[in-house]
């Protein structure tokens, strides 16, 4: 609370009253409807705080209030937010002990006009971390405007007055809550005033639910003032103002406003709340561009080999563009190579696994964009000419390289080579024990920061300088498991849960170990290969348990995303996971492939193409992530592109069964009953699965062959290995077969079950016929999904 507020009004309370045991008043601070803030002494501690008192004869409700207002901010301790110390009773009323802040407010601060750039983004940035701290501790402030901001003499910020805060019960991350907001009513005033209504979302003007999103659209009011100096909606009254929040874009920024204050700014007053920015952490995230140049972020434990190579390939290719060019890209494209096993066939899986983690490494470096080892893992033993690898992958350089394991030591040779030029920039080997992790990290992060011109903050420092070794059987069994999960077959992901779990057994503290069973156990309930209702939750524990161990993994908070949408149909918390992946490792396709299928689910079609799309460019060669985005093109009704890209993925494998199968229902949804036949008839007898058979059926029934479609569903019916996908798949059938009673009954039970494909029924194109049914509106609220929007 501020100390610096001045104040003419007599105080309530004489000087000198005694408050509780440790308090004494010394000054009044200033006065609201309900009550007055004073200093107060704390004679225990020869420290002055802030106390809030009623005023006598106020609200009985009052009383309460501050009594709830103490509880919810007590759950906060943070820099930029105040801190409550206590709260008590004196002589019948009561009070609330909190910090005493020295400045002003950043009301005041306007009044000078708009702020420099500099000062706007730093200041958001802090709001934006005090946001982020009170949502994940499950409160959201509901009134966050520049009078409860407070700017210290030394440029620090506090957010004041959780009064009107929510409190989400039992939750860590915040969940939609009904707005407190009859006439819109402040915690002391009676009616609400123009500076509250300037900071309302139009959600809360609508009398919608309001959640911690809320607060983000007051966020985008107090940037777009502390950059303009102006309010960012107007109004001579009231009802002109909420009309201009509800109706009106913002006024547009100054061209010279900094792009990252301006996409903060946009994201935030969306008008649509699920177009906004669904958390603060996000909005940190963009503000954050602007600090410095791109930042390194490297897991808190690399193991040697990788930690070696990617210390030589980068510290050799930043000197030598360092050499080549005065300036410096801001972003470079590589690849590496599969490493060549030297050591036989068997440890090929090895060699792949250090591959993968290599990739891992790198992609995490803001400054580099690094291809997917799905993308080059075609060109193992390739005579394919370099310029031409590089052309199709989109790349600057590229790295190749040998593995040679003999017991407990490895020998790595790497090669950093210009493909335009056919030149070897450089080449060294080495030998080390498997085991050992080389204190390379802060080498590797000063080499990186002056040759590639990224920065290293502090706190990244100290992950470096805390190796901790890895037992080689560990390192080769985890190994084999990231290469398996790579392959995505029933066979290989039963294999890669295999190989987890050995190096579980062998460290129970390798938290890259628990990061891919989760991930295994994830994709295995997506593809229907095990129970959502087993796989999920096996998928949760093992992320959750990887990042007690290292949070610093972008893996585990990516499965943790898959699993909120996909099993707990909590897509707020699941997009917040999401973005806390991409966060850390930018360049992580299955994040971003994952990121997209939420996005879809949402009905936000555009935002679900965009990120397919940026997944495709980290992996341009997967026929995963093309299929992704041919998925994505169906949704939206476009089938053409669908089709288009399904070519794609088909090109690079012919035999990718799921490409087919969406090809057949791309045709299908176009009344194309041959040509979906057709692509049917290519998927390989030992991959077709329940999906391609009731697939199948829907062909039948929506081509009028009812007793054909009507014999498919006997048949699958019969197959009880099937039974937690086939409820969704015969609503589809029955939909095709105009039987909606049937169809709907089936689609009931699927929710119930939690089956995994539920998370689609809205914008499932085989399910169009029955969205206008009351029935299916009440499944679709269960899941939390929406229609498709463009």
């Amino acid at each position: 609370m501020s100390a610096d507020s001045p104040s003419s009004l007599a105080g309530e309370l004489p000087l000198g009253t005694r408050m509780g045991e440790h308090h004494q008043i010394a000054a009044l601070l200033g006065s609201g409807g309900m009550g007055h803030v004073y200093r107060a002494r704390h004679l225990g501690l020869d420290r002055d705080d802030a106390i809030k008192v009623l005023k006598a004869g106020a609200d009985p409700q009052a009383d309460a209030r501050l009594v709830l207002e103490a509880q919810r901010a007590a759950r906060l301790s943070h820099p930029n937010i105040c801190t409550v110390y206590h709260v008590g009773r004196e002589q019948g009323r009561a009070y609330l002990v909190m910090e005493l802040v020295h400045g002003v407010t950043l009301e005041e601060r306007l009044r000078g006009g708009a702020l420099p750039f500099d000062a706007a983004r730093r200041y958001g940035l802090q709001i934006a971390e005090a946001l982020a701290h009170a949502h994940e501790s499950g409160v959201v402030h509901g009134d966050l405007k520049p009078a409860n901001i407070m700017i210290t003499p030394h440029g620090h910020l506090k957010v004041l007055d959780f009064g009107v805060a929510r409190v989400v019960p039992g939750a860590k991350t915040p969940r939609p809550i009904q707005a407190e907001l009859e006439t819109v009513t402040h915690a002391t005033d009676s009616v609400v005033t123009a500076g509250t209504l300037r900071y309302l979302p139009p959600e809360a003007l609508r009398n919608e639910p309001v959640d911690a999103r809320g607060d983000l659209w007051a966020l985008g009011i107090v940037l777009f003032e502390m950059i303009t100096g102006r309010p960012a909606f107007k109004g001579s009254n009231a009802y002109e103002l909420a009309t201009s929040i509800l109706r009106d874009p913002p006024p547009p920024l100054d061209p010279a406003t900094p792009p990252e204050l301006q996409t903060a700014v946009r994201r935030c007053l969306e008008k649509d709340v699920g177009r906004r920015c669904q958390t603060a952490a996000a909005v940190r995230e963009i503000l954050e561009c602007a600090s410095t140049p791109a930042t390194i972020r490297v897991p808190r434990r690399l193991w040697w080999v990788a930690a070696a190579l990617l210390a030589l390939v980068l510290s050799v290719a930043g000197l030598w563009l360092a050499n080549r060019s005065s300036t410096l890209r801001d972003r470079v494209s590589i690849a590496v190579l599969p490493l060549d096993s030297l050591s036989g066939a068997g440890d090929e899986y090895f060699a792949d696994g250090v591959t993968e983690v290599l990739i891992g490494d790198l992609a995490q470096v803001r400054a580099l964009r690094v291809i997917s080892r799905q993308s080059t893992v075609g060109y193992r033993g390739t005579t394919t000419p370099l310029a031409e690898i590089a052309r199709t992958l989109g790349v600057d350089y590229l790295v190749k390289g040998t593995i040679t394991k003999s017991g407990t030591q490895v020998r790595i040779t790497a090669q950093l080579l210009d493909p335009s030029s056919d030149e070897h920039l450089w080449s060294d080997a080495f030998t080390r024990p498997l085991g050992d992790v080389l204190t390379l990290q802060n080498e590797v992060a000063r080499e990186i920061a002056r040759h590639v011109a990224v920065t290293i903050r502090p706190e990244e420092e100290g992950r470096f300088a805390q190796p901790r070794p890895v037992r080689a059987d560990v390192a080769d069994a985890y190994l084999k498991g990231r290469a398996l999960w790579g392959i995505r077959s029933r066979q290989a992901l039963s294999e890669a849960a295999d190989a987890f779990r050995t190096a579980i057994t062998l460290d129970p503290s390798h938290a890259q170990s628990y990061a891919g069973l989760g991930d295994t156990y994830a994709v295995q309930a997506s593809l229907g290969f095990v129970r959502g209702d087993v796989g999920y939750p096996m998928a949760r524990d093992s992320a959750e348990t990887a990042l007690r161990l290292d949070p610093g993994l972008a893996e585990p908070h990516a499965t943790i995303g898959r699993v909120k949408f996909s099993y707990e149909w909590d897509a707020q918390a699941a997009e917040h996971a999401f973005q806390r992946a991409l966060s850390i490792n930018p360049g992580y396709p299955t994040a971003r492939q994952w990121y997209s299928v939420l996005l879809a689910t949402q009905g936000r079609m555009k935002d679900a193409l965009d990120e397919a799309r940026l997944a495709e460019e980290n992996d341009p060669r997967s026929a995963i992530i093309h299929w992704n985005v041919a998925r994505t093109h169906y949704f939206r009704g476009d089938a053409a592109a669908a089709l288009a890209a399904i070519a794609r993925a088909v090109e690079l494998d012919p035999d990718f069964a799921m490409a087919h199968v969406l090809a057949a229902r791309v045709h299908a949804s176009q009344n194309q009953a041959e040509q979906a036949r057709q692509a049917l008839a290519r998927v390989r007898p030992d991959d077709v699965s329940v999906h391609s058979r009731a697939l199948a059926a829907f062909i039948a029934a929506r081509s009028g062959d009812r007793s054909g479609a009507i014999e498919a569903i006997t048949g699958l019916e019969q197959d009880t290995a099937a039974a937690h996908v086939l409820s969704y798949e015969l609503a589809k059938v029955y939909a095709a077969l105009n039987d909606p009673e049937q169809a709907l009954a089936r689609l009931r039970r699927a929710v119930d079950e939690r089956a995994a494909q539920v998370v689609f029924m809205a914008i499932d194109p085989e399910l169009a016929s029955l969205r206008g049914d009351a029935r299916f509106q009440a499944q679709a609220a269960r899941v939390g999904v929406a229609e498709r929007r463009r």
